[in-house]
């Protein structure tokens, strides 16, 4: 929960959200900006959701405050980053968390 995006998803090596922690993005406190439409910004596709995400600048420093959108349209951003990160762990612990 707490290695860094980029360690896990080296893919992202080179955004924002590189140094971003699972545990930022769980808590609100990854200092992504507020998007509460991302279906109309991004698409319905979450890779394009993800790319769109990824090319937004942080809002903040990463830990310095817990934001929360007012209404999720499209899922929350955070859910093209996590569920590469805990489907393997899951799977292997028979979806129990």
């Amino acid at each position: 929960m707490d290695d860094p995006l980029g360690t896990l998803m080296p893919d992202l090596n080179g955004y924002q959200l590189a140094p971003v922690t699972v545990h930022q993005l769980l808590t609100h406190t990854a200092g992504v900006p507020l998007r509460a439409n991302l279906k109309n910004l991004y698409g319905a596709d979450p890779d394009q959701i993800r790319h769109g995400v990824l090319r937004e600048p942080l809002h903040r420093p990463p830990g310095q405050a817990v934001e929360y959108p007012v209404i999720w349209t499209g899922g929350p951003p955070c859910v093209p980053f996590v569920q590469p990160c805990t489907a393997p762990a899951l799977a292997n612990d028979g979806g129990q968390v």
